[in-house]
């Protein structure tokens, strides 16, 4: 993270005519921004239906013990072909009513995550959401043996960006009278958020939509990112202050 404030000094200008009048108007003038850049959070490993922690009677404080999937090396964590923080990436191809003539119902269409394999006691059974599984579920008694959160596993990076701009304006006897006009601006540079990802259930890729705008958009099912109206997105917003000090 980067902070800092500069203040526009007094230019030396002569005392005279429009140069007094332009140094009076641009000194004092505060420009200060407040710059964090930083990888994106961790996406959670999905956690085992298998009831092993309920049968246990285990909990924690969080509320719930946890039992996660098994990772399958060497398979990608996302949907084949997408990378969360590509410049080239098109998230409104995930949104639309229908995606290459196939309806959003279809996790294949609309889930961001790789899908899981269930393995239940079946030999071959797989139920994934997507062309590629990148997860098994533990066998009935069993305990996941991949950690909760697993590096590279993030999504987008959230850049936080806010600039502001401000001057005291300084009148009356001895300067005692000071008016102070400020404006803020958050994400200055309007970029587009999305919430990361449902990761739950890779085995039951049920997805549910929302009529918006005409369209049908997923908005709950593992992989999907819900998007209904506006859900995750930080739009460019500015405030103005003014303040009176006597």
């Amino acid at each position: 993270m980067v902070s800092g404030t500069y203040t526009l000094p007094r230019f030396g200008l002569s005392n005279n005519g429009w140069q007094k009048v332009a140094a009076i108007l641009v000194r004092d003038w505060q420009v200060g921004a407040v710059l964090q850049y930083q990888s994106g959070a961790l996406i959670g490993v999905p956690q085992s239906n298998n009831q092993l922690t309920t049968q246990l009677a285990l909990s924690v404080p969080a509320g719930g013990a946890v039992n996660p999937w098994n990772r399958i090396p060497g398979v990608s964590l996302f949907k084949q072909g997408f990378d969360p923080n590509s410049s080239n990436v098109d998230f409104r191809q995930y949104s639309a009513s229908v995606v290459n003539g196939v309806t959003t119902y279809d996790p294949s269409a609309s889930s961001y995550l790789a899908g899981g394999q269930a393995v239940n006691g079946t030999t071959g059974a797989v139920t994934c959401p997507v062309a590629t599984c990148a997860w098994s579920n533990p066998a009935a008694g069993q305990w996941g043996a991949t950690s909760t959160y697993l590096e590279g596993y993030r999504w987008r990076r959230r850049p936080s960006e806010a600039l502001n701009i401000g001057r005291n304006f300084r009148f009356g006897k001895e300067n005692r009278y000071v008016i102070n006009v400020r404006a803020e601006f958050q994400n200055i540079m309007n970029r587009m958020f999305y919430s990361a990802p449902s990761n739950t259930a890779p085995q039951t890729p049920t997805i549910t939509t929302f009529s918006q705008g005409g369209m049908q958009v997923p908005f709950t099912g593992y992989g999907v990112v819900n998007t209904v109206n506006g859900a995750g997105s930080s739009p460019r917003s500015g405030t103005l202050i003014g303040r009176f000090t006597f």
